[in-house]
């Protein structure tokens, strides 16, 4: 009868001390491999212009989205949407070009401002956060526009999202 017990009593080791490596292995891929508990941000981001008389309008909507597992500080600094300009600058070597007919120029990006259109927000899980900015710049010539918005968190980590409208023709990106 004492072979028994002592034969139950090695099963059961060996069953839990299994039990205890399937459950680590579990948990190191669901925890770690696995990210689970990372923050992790979806943005979005839109644009829209619109010109009349001599002025664009530019509207700029953000949005963000907490696909993590946990609930997520965004930090009021670094959180912001930028507005660049791009118009078209000849070089010397353009004018050196032309002579030969071959026409083309070199795009810079001017920053035209940068606006915070979140304060610091804790966002939980799957919980969206959108926000809308409306400027009203001088129309310059300007050929294209890019529009970046990030967000951080206070451990520094952040994330980016851009988007360039070309400001072809007058009915191009209206809303």
């Amino acid at each position: 009868m004492q072979i028994f017990v002592d034969l139950a009593s090695v099963a059961r080791d060996v069953v839990t001390a299994v039990a205890l490596i399937i459950g680590g292995g579990f948990a190191y891929f669901k925890f770690i491999r696995g990210r689970t508990f990372r923050p992790r941000l979806n943005l979005v981001l839109t644009s829209k212009v619109r010109r009349e008389q001599g002025v664009l309008h530019v509207l700029m909507d953000c949005g963000a989205r907490n696909i993590g597992a946990r609930e997520l500080r965004i930090t009021a600094e670094g959180t912001a949407v930028r507005l660049l300009a791009s118009s078209m600058v000849s070089t010397q070597q353009d004018v050196e070009q032309s002579s030969q007919s071959s026409q083309s120029s070199q795009s810079g990006w001017d920053l035209i401002g940068v606006w915070q259109p979140v304060e610091a927000k804790t966002l939980e899980p799957e919980e969206p956060l959108e926000e809308s900015v409306l400027v009203t710049i001088p129309d310059g010539g300007q050929v294209a526009l890019r529009i970046e918005f990030s967000v951080s968190i206070p451990s520094g980590e952040s994330w980016q999202a851009s988007d360039i409208v070309f400001l072809a023709g007058e009915d191009d990106n209206e809303y």
